[in-house]
């Protein structure tokens, strides 16, 4: 029984997750010439610069990516970098680089 019950709990948990990241995906299409993403990324500060690729790629950094709530995200002026995160569905047929 138990068994089931963590089962329910993963498979819900990763479903709220895709529903999540949904509404999230840039897509590109012949028709669109220019399209505002601010609000289809994720955006994780490193304050320090110290992250790498490779860093990020681990569960443990992804899960701190928050989605951008502005249309134009802005940090100022910093002397952090920013990581920014997006899923990008190509519709035009092209390939995209």
């Amino acid at each position: 029984m138990k068994k089931i019950i963590l089962l329910s709990v993963f498979l819900f948990s990763n479903l709220l997750l895709i529903a999540q990241n949904a509404d999230s995906i840039i897509v590109l299409s012949a028709e669109k010439a220019f399209l505002n993403i601010g609000k289809h990324v994720y955006l994780l500060e490193d304050k320090e610069s110290k992250l790498t690729i490779e860093d990020i790629q681990k569960p443990e950094y992804q899960k701190l990516f928050k989605k951008s709530e502005k249309s134009v995200p802005n940090f100022n002026t910093t002397a952090s970098k920013i990581w920014v995160k997006f899923t990008l569905q190509n519709q035009t047929g092209e390939k995209i680089y």
